[in-house]
């Protein structure tokens, strides 16, 4: 069985910042559409394009061998085809593009069960909301604070927009900790 852990290789997987930058990216195109699958579709094909090496099965709707696995979006670092050389997921990916705080949190709660070498989470909020950030992101740091599942070194990168009608949008992305800390990597304007 050839497998990453039996070679005594680790799969490579990007640094958030890296994989954050290629969704700010997307997030800044013109799509010319405010369809929520489109918006997946092209948040999706920029976070695949950070992908290290040949070894790394995506795994997005309707695509790959298992289709949507767990979450919208993973990575796994199969060498082999078959099920015992399945070792794990690098990646896992929640993207929610229906902007009220209960289809934000349903989402993102799947983050904290789920085991990846990475989690990502965008998500585009209401006006209201997204004024409203500071108090959701601190409220999902806590939450993953008090997961039983979640260690205390854990990140997720949270990218999140202002749902917005044919007009560009706020946006920013954080980083969330199993500690409950908040670290807000940059924030923009535009795009969307």
């Amino acid at each position: 069985m050839s497998t990453a852990k039996a070679s005594g290789r680790t799969p490579q997987v990007p640094a958030l910042e890296e994989i954050d930058a290629a969704i700010e990216k997307a997030m800044e195109c013109d799509l010319g559409t405010d369809s929520p699958s489109a918006w997946t579709k092209h948040v999706f094909e920029s976070v695949n394009k950070t992908r290290p090496t040949d070894q790394v099965v995506t795994c997005p709707p309707g695509k790959g061998r298992r289709g949507e696995y767990l979450v919208d979006l993973a990575w796994s670092s199969e060498e082999s085809r078959e099920w015992l050389g399945y070792r794990g997921l690098l990646l896992a990916m929640e993207c929610e593009w229906g902007g009220d705080e209960d289809a934000l949190w349903e989402d993102f709660i799947k983050l904290a069960d789920v085991r990846a070498d990475r989690k990502i989470f965008v998500g585009a909020a209401r006006r209201k909301l997204y004024e409203d950030r500071e108090r959701l992101l601190k409220a999902w740091a806590s939450f993953l604070s008090n997961h039983r599942h979640v260690p205390e070194s854990e990140e997720i990168l949270v990218a999140l927009c202002e749902k917005k009608e044919s007009e560009a949008a706020n946006h920013g992305s954080w980083i969330l900790t199993g500690q409950g800390e908040v670290r807000q990597l940059r924030p923009r304007v535009g795009g969307v």
